[in-house]
C-alpha cells in the first residue's frame, strides 16, 4: 500500500471520471464472478472475500473495515453510482484486491488502448450474409446503459446490418454475442424474400436468418411479403394459452376469477383480448348469495382480522426498510383495506390493535432516527447530528422538533 500510494503521488495524470472508474471496477469484478449475469453485484460473496483477503486488523488500521449485513459501506458507495468522494487509500485497497496496481490502472485510463469491447475489427453477425462472423466492422459507437450504467456498443456493417450489446466483453465469445438487432439491412431483407418463397418451415426460416419465428412474421408483414399461415400459428398459440388457463383453474380450485387473474395477469389479459367469450365460459362463476339478513359472524371475523393485523404491524416494525405503520399499509397488506374503513365499528378488537399500533408522523420519525443512529454507529463508529438529519430525511421543521431526541440518541449510542 505504501508503494501504491507513492506511485499515485508521484504520477502525473488527468483526473479520472468517477463513473468510468466504477465501470472499470465492476468489469473486473465480473471477471472474478462477483457479478451476476443480470449485472447485480454479489455483495455477500464480495464482502466476505474482500474481508478475508486483507483481514479485519488491516482494514481496521486503515479505517476501512466493513460490517456484514449493512448496505451503506464505503465499498457500496465506490461500486454504485458515484454520489461523493472516497479516500484514495480505499481505492488502492480495492485496486489491489482486483489484481491491478495504480500503475496498470493509470496506463489503461491515460491511453486509448482501453476499450470495453476490445479492438477493431469486429465481426458482422448477419447470418444472412456471406461474410457472417468475419471481422470487417471497424467502428463502434459506445453509449451508457440507462439502468446499469454499463457501456453499450453499437456495431454497423456495410451490408446494413446493425446490432448492439451491453459490455464490457470479458471473454472472446462475447464478440459474437448480439444483445439487440437495431437494423436488418438490405442483404438480410433480400435473403428474407428469397427464403419466404421456399417450402421451409417457419422455425427453419428463422434459424437460417438468425432470429426467432415471431421476428420473421413481423418483418414479412412489414414488407408485405407474408405468405405463411399466420392464422394457424395464431390458433396454435391460442390453444396453448387456453390450456394454460384451464390448468391454472384445475391447480387452484376454489379461487375466484379475480384471484386467478392476479396469479397470472398476462395470461388473463391475452385471452381477454383474443377470445373474450371463451374466457367467460371457462372461468369460475360468481356466487351470489341472497339473504334476508347478515350471515357474517363479525365476532369471529374480528378475532381473525385482529391476529392478522398484529402480525402485519410486527412485520412492518421488524423490516430493514423503515416504513410507517398506517391503516392504509396494514389494510393493503392484508388485502382488506375497504373492510378497515367501512366496517371498523364491527371490529372492536381490530380497532383497538390499530389504535395502539399505528404510528403518527412524529413517532415514525423518532423510530427512523433511532435506526439511523444505530446504523451510523455500526458503520463508522462516529455519529454527527447533521448526518442523522440527512440520513433520516428530516425537513428543517421536523429536525428542529426532534433536535433533543437526536442528541439523546447519539449520546446513548456512545454509552453502549
Amino acid at each position: 500500500m505504501a508503494e501504491q500510494s507513492y506511485t499515485l503521488l508521484e504520477s502525473r495524470f488527468t483526473a479520472m471520471i468517477p463513473e468510468k472508474l466504477r465501470v472499470f471496477y465492476v468489469s473486473k469484478l465480473r471477471e472474478m464472478e462477483f457479478v451476476t449475469l443480470s449485472g447485480n453485484i454479489r455483495w455477500k460473496k464480495l464482502i466476505a472475500s474482500f474481508t478475508s483477503y486483507y483481514g479485519d486488523n488491516v482494514l481496521k488500521e486503515c479505517n476501512s473495515n466493513i460490517s456484514f449485513g449493512t448496505e451503506d459501506t464505503w465499498l457500496h458507495k465506490v461500486l454504485r453510482k458515484p454520489r461523493g468522494s472516497c479516500h484514495p487509500l480505499r481505492h488502492i485497497l480495492l485496486i489491489s484486491f482486483l489484481g491491478e496496481t495504480v500503475e496498470s490502472l493509470l496506463k489503461k485510463f491515460n491511453t486509448d488502448t482501453y476499450n470495453p469491447f476490445g479492438v477493431d475489427p469486429w465481426p458482422c453477425l448477419n447470418k444472412a450474409a456471406d461474410h457472417y462472423k468475419e471481422s470487417i466492422i471497424t467502428t463502434v459507437k459506445i453509449t451508457k446503459d440507462f439502468k446499469s450504467s454499463n457501456p453499450v456498443g453499437t456495431f454497423k456493417c456495410t451490408c446494413g446490418f446493425s446490432y448492439s450489446r451491453k459490455g464490457p466483453d470479458l471473454v472472446t465469445e462475447d464478440r459474437y454475442r448480439i444483445g439487440r438487432i437495431k437494423e436488418f439491412g438490405g442483404v438480410w431483407r433480400k435473403k428474407l424474400k428469397e427464403i419466404n418463397e421456399s417450402d421451409l418451415s417457419l422455425r427453419k426460416k428463422a434459424e437460417v436468418l438468425g432470429v426467432d419465428p415471431k421476428t420473421v412474421i413481423n418483418q414479412l408483414l412489414k414488407d408485405d411479403l407474408i405468405n405463411i399461415n399466420v392464422e394457424s400459428i395464431s390458433n396454435d398459440k391460442k390453444q396453448g394459452q387456453k390450456q394454460q388457463w384451464l390448468k391454472l383453474i384445475n391447480e387452484n380450485t376454489g379461487l375466484s376469477i379475480s384471484e386467478l387473474r392476479k396469479s397470472n395477469s398476462n395470461l388473463y389479459m391475452w385471452l381477454y383480448r383474443n377470445d373474450k367469450e371463451w374466457l367467460k365460459e371457462h372461468s369460475p362463476k360468481k356466487i351470489r348469495i341472497k339473504s334476508k339478513g347478515s350471515i357474517i359472524d363479525w365476532e369471529q371475523r374480528d378475532i381473525q382480522i385482529e391476529e392478522l393485523a398484529k402480525s402485519i404491524v410486527k412485520d412492518i416494525l421488524n423490516e430493514k426498510k423503515i416504513q410507517r405503520v398506517t391503516k392504509n399499509e396494514v389494510g393493503r397488506r392484508m388485502g382488506r383495506i375497504n373492510l378497515l374503513y367501512k366496517n371498523m365499528h364491527k371490529l372492536p378488537k381490530t380497532k383497538f390493535i390499530l389504535e395502539n399500533g399505528l404510528e403518527s408522523i412524529e413517532e415514525f420519525q423518532m423510530r427512523r432516527i433511532k435506526n439511523v443512529v444505530k446504523k451510523l454507529m455500526l458503520n463508522r463508529g462516529v455519529v454527527k447530528e447533521w448526518e442523522v438529519i440527512r440520513e433520516a430525511g428530516l425537513k428543517p421543521k421536523y429536525a428542529n422538533i426532534h433536535k433533543h431526541f437526536i442528541k439523546r440518541g447519539i449520546f446513548a449510542s456512545y454509552k453502549l
